[in-house]
């Protein structure tokens, strides 16, 4: 959470959540049901505006896609953090086009593709965001302003 307006407060990140998930029953099979609860984190945060070029305009399409379709992560299978949001690259992909377009009308697929594989690289090793097959979700310690600012 972060503070972007206070009349007599300081602008700047407030507290940091993420999502765990705990154990709620065990049914007739023995399948444990969970669900994810919010807890508070440490404020450790880096919001991409270190990042230039495609990785950031990358980022930025990475945030609409998770926010338009993002969905939790398959619970119990086995590299998935519990509990997170993610969203599919097919996804990311389609938005990061779309908006790569609205500019530069005329740019190849073929472009648009390279581009795209580079800033996945670029965000994955920053730790900007964490990958698992096609699955994307983002680091514990990024936040996004989706305000658009």
């Amino acid at each position: 959470m972060t503070c972007t307006g206070a009349n007599d407060g300081e602008d700047g990140p407030v507290t940091s959540f993420r999502l765990e998930s705990i154990a709620l029953s065990t049914d007739a099979d023995g399948k444990i049901t969970t669900a994810p609860v919010v807890v508070q984190a440490d404020v450790v945060t880096y919001d991409g505006s270190n990042l230039k070029g495609q990785s950031a305009k990358a980022l930025e399409s990475f945030s609409l896609a998770l926010a338009e379709h993002g969905q939790f992560s398959p619970e119990g299978s086995q590299g998935f953090p519990d509990g997170l949001t993610v969203v599919s690259r097919d996804r990311w992909q389609d938005q990061f086009y779309a908006d790569a377009r609205v500019k530069e009308p005329d740019v190849t697929e073929d472009t648009l593709s390279k581009r795209l594989r580079r800033a996945i690289g670029e965000l994955v090793k920053s730790q900007h965001i964490g990958t698992l097959g096609q699955w994307f979700w983002l680091d514990s310690r990024t936040t996004l302003d989706m305000s658009g600012h």
